[in-house]
């Protein structure tokens, strides 16, 4: 019976224990590095997935990540992060793990293998035509997420599918397939390893290409996060320093005018009243990128 790719084991694996160490670490870095080389190798379809993304969120959709297990765990995780990185408004971010949120707590197999249970969470989650699913699956066939996935395209939202294994049937579902053709793991079918980190690194380069389609990032910076304690609060206050070329004390007191909002800072500090600054956000859909360009020709 032939395996599916990510069941293999790297044959280093075999002849080697904890009597070396140095040597088994470096396999299995190896093997992240080549994890890393395969999602290279699929920025093409990543950089549709961002652009579909972008289009979507844009035009005022709601993105939907879904997975099981650790492929699960990496989907919620960039769910988690976008709205204080790039200021996405919460209720437009939501995200279905099989099992449900007890997960966090338990990661149970069992969960992953009802379809019916993908089917129904995607209807509670109320996806329509202007909607983007995001779904992760380290083999492609994970029934709880292939069910999401296609009860999904029957709402036809969009379906961002990424997989590890070629031909698998999350891809066949999906409107943007995304293959990324991890090696085999150092632990034979521990996914959380190359194919984890492949779905990690894949994800944030999606949201973040379509963080920049959006005018969210802009010269480097995230020029929409939310401030909510000191460590942020110095770096807004850098972002808006570097942005309009003004010293920190400046950059602080825009902050403090804009209360605590960073784009309406950044253009407080070019010039602009905070009234104003906040209608130009509003007029060009919050793209600072484009607000910033107004502001200052």
């Amino acid at each position: 019976m032939t395996s599916p790719p990510t069941e293999e084991r790297d044959p280093r694996s075999a002849a080697l224990g904890p009597d070396q160490p140095e040597a088994a670490l470096a396999a299995m870095a190896d093997i992240q590095l080549a994890a890393m080389r395969a999602v290279g190798a699929a920025a093409p379809a990543l950089a549709r997935a961002a652009a579909l993304l972008a289009d979507r969120l844009r035009a005022g959709g709601r993105v939907h990540y879904v997975g099981a297990g650790s492929a699960g765990l990496m989907a919620a995780a960039d769910a988690l992060e976008l709205p204080g990185t790039f200021g996405l408004p919460r209720d437009r971010v939501g995200f279905s793990i099989a099992g449900g949120l007890q997960t966090f707590r338990n990661l149970s197999g069992g969960a992953e293998d009802s379809g019916e249970a993908g089917s129904a969470d995607c209807k509670a989650a109320g996806l329509g035509p202007g909607d983007i699913v995001i779904a992760v699956s380290a083999s492609g066939g994970t029934p709880y997420t292939c069910a999401f996935a296609k009860q999904a395209s029957e709402t036809k939202s969009e379906i961002v599918g990424l997989a590890n294994v070629p031909s698998a049937r999350l891809l066949a579902l999906s409107t943007c397939p995304v293959l990324l053709e991890s090696p085999p793991e150092f632990v034979a079918g521990s996914t959380r390893m190359a194919a984890g980190s492949a779905q990690k690194a894949a994800l944030n380069m999606i949201s973040t290409l379509a963080a920049m389609h959006l005018g969210r990032v802009v010269q480097g910076h995230m020029v929409q996060v939310v401030a909510d304690n000191e460590k942020l609060r110095g770096r807004a206050v850098r972002i808006i320093g570097d942005l309009t070329s003004k010293p920190a004390h400046q950059a602080g007191a825009a902050l403090d005018a804009s209360d605590g909002s960073v784009p309406v800072a950044i253009l407080v500090a070019t010039g602009l009243e905070r009234t104003a600054a906040e209608a130009l956000l509003a007029d060009v859909g919050g793209d600072v990128a484009a607000a910033l360009r107004r502001a200052t020709r």
